[in-house]
């Protein structure tokens, strides 16, 4: 926090003189991830980041002040309070302000951006807080695991080839070429198919060739 302070206070360029301070940060935060586990900013920058590429950094930024100012608003004298306390010192501010003076501060450093200039939907945000609502009922707990695994199912549908999709022959190859990479590449997660086969004589009988119950003189070795 004091690095993002000196940031704002002499510029862009003096993150040069902070990196060796920022990588030992940033390997902490890691350890502590490892121990400690995700939660619901996390958990909440997953469709950003997935779906419309928004950096891991600056997605998880969008909700991280909003998040915690609601666990102080829901348990102000809970384990909260001691963090509180921890950045009010660093940031010489009262305890209850900390997420007001964070988000001012890390703003300096890089801007929010409403959601729906990433071309998030407002339907996709509700449907992301529902899920995360669902699965806290249900379980009792957010499993980041587990929302991973349906934001991947989500990204292929939305990201997938539709209809009046036009892609060159190089794309087109490319794109068989990962599909035989994958351990079930018959179906989508959805289970819905993916490859059809096709013999020759459904395309006859497709194309009225052939009588559905009458066979054709290739199959007899005429031809």
């Amino acid at each position: 926090m004091e690095g993002f302070r000196k940031i704002a206070e002499h510029g862009e360029a003096f993150r040069m003189n902070l990196l060796d301070d920022f990588l030992t940060a940033s390997n902490l935060a890691g350890i502590a991830f490892g121990n400690a586990g995700t939660g619901a900013v996390h958990a909440m920058s997953y469709p950003l980041s997935g779906v419309y590429h928004v950096t891991h950094g600056e997605a998880n930024y969008q909700f991280l002040t909003a998040v915690f100012a609601k666990y102080q608003e829901l348990d102000p004298d809970g384990r909260i309070k001691k963090l509180n306390s921890f950045l009010s010192n660093v940031l010489e501010c009262d305890a209850d302000l900390v997420y007001v003076e964070i988000g001012k501060l890390l703003d300096q450093i890089i801007a929010r951006k409403p959601l729906h200039e990433y071309g998030m939907k407002e339907e996709e945000i509700e449907s992301g807080i529902y899920e995360m609502c669902d699965m806290l009922l249900l379980t009792k707990e957010v499993s980041i695991k587990k929302y991973r695994a349906e934001l991947a199912i989500m990204m292929s549908c939305k990201r997938s080839i539709k209809a009046n999709h036009t892609l060159d022959d190089y794309s087109a190859r490319d794109l068989i070429y990962q599909l035989s990479q994958c351990d079930n590449p018959y179906n989508c997660p959805h289970g819905r198919p993916v490859l059809v086969n096709f013999t020759k004589s459904d395309m006859e009988k497709m194309f009225r060739r052939i009588q559905e119950n009458h066979t054709s003189l290739r199959e007899l070795g005429k031809y």
